[in-house]
């Protein structure tokens, strides 16, 4: 599958995802704490160091992902989009604030 990234107002396309190395750990999201060698169309090396935010809009990534089922659970959250993980924050009211009181 090829998938596009962009990166300083240039688009690169994505050929494959050769793997992946957990590098991180610590107060890190974990989505974070991925790196991905990948190959981009038009050059024949790799790249070590790819993170998930510039490659997760790809369907090589989508594809990868499903491959893998220990990484399919990391990333279907964050995969679904943002939109439906985010919670809503909680606002407490007391019982003797009044709209006159704002």
């Amino acid at each position: 599958m090829i998938g596009l990234s962009e990166l300083d107002s240039q688009e690169f396309v994505l050929e494959e995802i050769l793997g992946h190395t957990r590098v991180a750990s610590g107060r890190m999201k974990e989505v974070d704490r991925y790196r991905f060698t990948v190959r981009w169309l038009g050059y024949k090396d790799a790249y070590e160091g790819e993170t998930y935010k510039s490659i997760c809009h790809t369907p090589a990534f989508k594809t990868y992902c499903n491959t893998r089922p220990a990484l399919k659970k990391i990333f279907a959250s964050a995969m679904k989009g943002k939109t439906g993980s985010r919670r809503r924050k909680k606002v407490k009211w007391s019982s003797n604030s009044s709209i006159e009181d704002e």
